[in-house]
């Protein structure tokens, strides 16, 4: 189950109610506490308010959830600096913005629980650490920010505002399940004579005995030996880059059984294409080509950033839309 109704303390505003993904910014202005920080100079009066911290809590129940084997929580996107609370446990201390946390919380959930993440000025950190030990920085970026793994546009570079956010930028999900669930899994092409071979490497969260793996691609189901497997692909579907050919895609089906019990599903979406960088020599020394599926491509466009200085309003249907903008 998502978890997705959160309220946010900030200063002397307090109870924001708000629904994750959610950052201090995007509260503030919803709340109608803030003006549009992309509005003439908006961005001035706002950025200190990230030398602030601000808290975000949450409230929610458990039932049948509770006999289950295993009770997992998993934060997908924490910005950044943040104290993470269970029930009143310490489950963690954390800062840094580029990865999920997930913890063990079959010990600690009950019927009625309660999270809170009590998160730190990004700004002070910056500012801190940069008193300690100096690392060089662009004019047109918050002093410190190098020293933290967060999203470095939010501080400035040479084109973004500075709004150092903080919040839940991404989903928060509990998961119960008995037995066991699908773990890691790796995907590898080796392309040879015409075909193409799959070579897949997938395992178990918990390794639970008497569990199988199977992999379903276009007819062919395989189950894995020793958490490995091959299957071969004749007359494959290339994908191309656009303009050269289709983007054509193979869907990767997994199970995780146990007799006749299916314990798990997940899908994967993947093109089968090579990508190679060609460095032959040329008339000005050595060419920076890059090959897909042996053809050189000329490489042009332009440079992707993130759309929005408010991760809670960068949405699929944005991205999409702007993507196919691009389009042509």
């Amino acid at each position: 189950m998502l978890i997705k109704n959160w309220k946010m303390d900030f200063g002397t505003h307090k109870a924001l109610e708000c629904v994750a993904p959610c950052d201090m910014y995007s509260v503030l202005l919803a709340h109608s506490l803030i003006p549009e920080p992309y509005y003439a100079t908006n961005e001035q009066l706002l950025t200190d308010l990230s030398r602030q911290d601000c808290t975000f809590y949450c409230s929610f129940s458990l039932g049948e959830e509770l006999s289950r084997e295993h009770i997992e929580l998993t934060f997908y996107g924490i910005d950044t600096i943040c104290d993470i609370y269970f029930n009143g446990t310490l489950l963690d201390s954390v800062k840094n913005m580029h990865r999920a946390y997930e913890y063990d919380i079959k010990a600690l959930a009950k019927a009625e629980n309660q999270i809170r993440l009590e998160i730190k000025s990004p700004v002070n950190y910056f500012y801190e650490k940069e008193r300690e030990h100096h690392l060089y920085m662009d004019e047109n970026s918050t002093v410190g920010a190098c020293h933290l793994r967060k999203a470095f546009y939010m501080s400035g570079w040479d084109w973004a505002p500075r709004l150092p956010n903080m919040g839940i930028f991404r989903d928060v999900e509990l998961r119960a399940y008995d037995t066991d669930i699908l773990g890691d899994i790796l995907i590898n092409q080796r392309h040879e004579n015409g075909q193409v071979t799959l070579e897949i490497e997938a395992s178990s969260k918990h390794s639970a005995e008497d569990v199988s793996i199977i992999c379903t691609l276009d007819g062919q189901s395989i189950t894995l030996a020793d958490n490995k497997a091959e299957i071969k692909i004749e007359n494959p579907r290339l994908w191309w880059p656009n303009g050269f050919g289709e983007q054509n895609l193979y869907d990767l089906h997994f199970s995780l059984v146990k007799g006749k019990a299916v314990l798990d599903r997940r899908t994967m979406t993947i093109g089968l294409r090579t990508l190679e960088l060609s460095r032959e020599d040329d008339e000005h020394g050595q060419e920076f080509c890059f090959k897909v599926n042996g053809i050189k491509i000329f490489a042009m466009g332009a440079n992707f950033v993130p759309i929005d200085s408010l991760p809670s309003r960068m949405t699929n249907e944005r991205l999409e839309k702007i993507v196919k903008d691009c389009i042509f």
